[in-house]
């Protein structure tokens, strides 16, 4: 099996971060769960591990005093554009050569 490279992790965790913004380190967490319920430990689970680092590691951390305001004000609710296509639901997943691909 090939080693999942770094350049390679910071790919997916900014990939991670585009598609799932503020709940990218979540859905980090979700995948790790995944692969430890399959027992995948020495694959998946360290490269979620790693993944989930790096995300961490690239968004950027709000003060303390922000994030408990953010908790208390709540956001004005997005109008939907009519021009605005949704999203494509993508998902990041190890294939058996140990890349990173999303699917």
């Amino acid at each position: 099996m090939d080693a999942v490279t770094d350049h390679e992790i910071t790919k997916a965790a900014k990939l991670a971060i585009s598609t799932y913004g503020a709940s990218a380190e979540d859905h980090a967490s979700i995948m790790i769960s995944r692969y430890e319920a399959l027992g995948d430990a020495l694959e998946g689970v360290a490269v979620w591990q790693r993944i989930r680092a790096a995300i961490t590691a690239l968004q950027p951390s709000k003060p303390a005093s922000l994030t408990n305001q953010a908790a208390t004000v709540a956001a004005p609710t997005p109008q939907p554009s009519a021009k605005q296509a949704p999203k494509p639901k993508a998902e990041l997943k190890l294939t058996k050569s140990g890349h990173v691909k999303w699917w």
